[in-house]
């Protein structure tokens, strides 16, 4: 049977043909304070559309689940958005359920996945590969830091006076949000992960998860940043992101300053 993530992977390809024209998908996995986007879609109309993934029957949780992200996007300034519960099955409880807090839902079984990918020229290796397209921002690997947590005020006593100076301006205003872990302080605005400093290694980075285009990626050059391609000894997994020094705040800003404006663009304007 295919998996949750397969499912996931077919909608993100099969936009139009599963949701209907003037619909788009702008972004994955994005990471709210109540949980975790599956894909955020936006209608030429200017709507987001917050849509939750369920493979086999959805139950009525996974209606309150969507409806706390709805919400939780809405206080980020995302304007008109709807909860959708999309699953193999949806149970008339779950569907009335749904109807009565405003949140859509649309069943598609695995007997239809065959005809969507035909209609959306989706191939069986494209649905077993990666999970975000190129150009799709992706907001996932917000780090929490469950186990080796730092106050941010400990975390950011060994670094330079003004990246210390910045990091407490930009917390102070609030900005963005500072996760700090034993060697990494987490950069995030809205749920996205920009990058962070790197206290053990002596760099700020920049993720590639958000470098989407050219023009991402000369920003970071004119800004000193250099890509770094690194494999993990314990895995096949490539992880590629951009680094520059460490004290180097002016680029560091800089580059902060384009990305925030970035995701601001894609996922709240209309």
């Amino acid at each position: 049977m295919a998996s949750e993530r397969y499912f996931e992977i077919l909608l993100s390809r099969s936009v139009s043909c599963v949701f209907g024209e003037g619909y788009s998908l702008v972004a994955q996995q994005l990471t709210l304070p109540s949980g975790r986007i599956d894909l955020l879609l936006q209608h030429c109309d200017g709507a987001k559309h917050v849509i939750e993934v369920k493979k086999d029957r959805a139950k009525s949780d996974a209606v309150d689940q969507v409806g706390r992200y709805v919400e939780d996007f809405k206080l980020q300034g995302a304007g008109i958005v709807h909860g959708w519960v999309v699953a193999n099955e949806i149970p008339e409880q779950t569907d009335l359920y749904a109807a009565e807090k405003d949140i859509r839902t649309l069943a598609i079984p695995e007997r239809d996945y065959a005809a969507i990918m035909t209609a959306s020229g989706v191939s069986e290796e494209d649905l077993l590969g990666k999970r975000v397209q190129a150009g799709i921002l992706i907001g996932g690997g917000v780090q929490s830091f469950p186990k080796n947590a730092v106050p941010l005020e400990d975390a950011i006593t060994n670094l330079s006076a003004d990246l210390r100076a910045y990091v407490v301006h930009q917390h102070s205003v609030g900005t963005f949000e500072f996760q700090s872990g034993k060697m990494q302080i987490a950069v995030i605005y809205k749920g996205v992960k920009i990058g962070g400093i790197n206290r053990g290694h002596k760099h700020n980075f920049i993720s590639s998860n958000i470098i989407l285009d050219g023009a991402d990626e000369a920003v970071l050059v004119n800004n000193g940043f250099v890509r770094v391609t690194k494999t993990q000894a314990s895995s096949a997994h490539v992880h590629v992101y951009w680094k520059n020094k460490i004290d180097d705040v002016e680029a560091l800003d800089n580059v902060l300053a384009h990305f925030s404006a970035s995701i601001d663009r894609r996922l709240f304007s209309k």
